[in-house]
């Protein structure tokens, strides 16, 4: 979501989140288009904003609305999409899941399995065995 950069964060979160990374709208963007390994920086955002999601319930809207976005873009074109369950793997899908779930609701998309990481998938599957 770009709330963060069209200023739509309430003052406290954006005085929050200024000084938690000791930057501004032009270091974000700087950081995302410029500088190398962004993924790093959207690491560290999301742990941010699982840190936060308490605090500021404009974060728990954007998390859902991204989570939201991303089922409109990029699942709901798959032809059939409804008639499995997705399985999701990754550390946001993971630790953001009360947010992911509401999200897939609100599309019709039923969540399978969600991981933190491959590991852990293989591992279980080694456990029943």
């Amino acid at each position: 979501s770009t709330r963060c950069l069209q200023n739509d964060l309430s003052a406290a979160c954006r005085t929050t989140l200024e000084s938690t990374f000791g930057l501004d709208r032009s270091e974000v963007l700087r950081r995302v288009c410029r500088a190398p390994s962004p993924n790093l920086f959207f690491s560290g955002l999301a742990q941010f904003i699982g840190n936060n999601l308490e605090e500021f319930t404009e974060l728990q809207i954007i998390t859902t609305d991204s989570f939201h976005q991303f089922f409109q873009q990029q699942i709901l074109p798959i032809p059939n999409h409804d008639t499995l369950p997705l399985h999701l793997m990754g550390s946001v899908a993971f630790h953001f899941q009360p947010y992911l779930r509401k999200a897939a609701e609100r599309n019709g998309i039923c969540i399978g399995m969600v991981a933190a990481s491959p590991l852990g998938v293989m591992k279980d599957l080694k456990d029943l065995k």
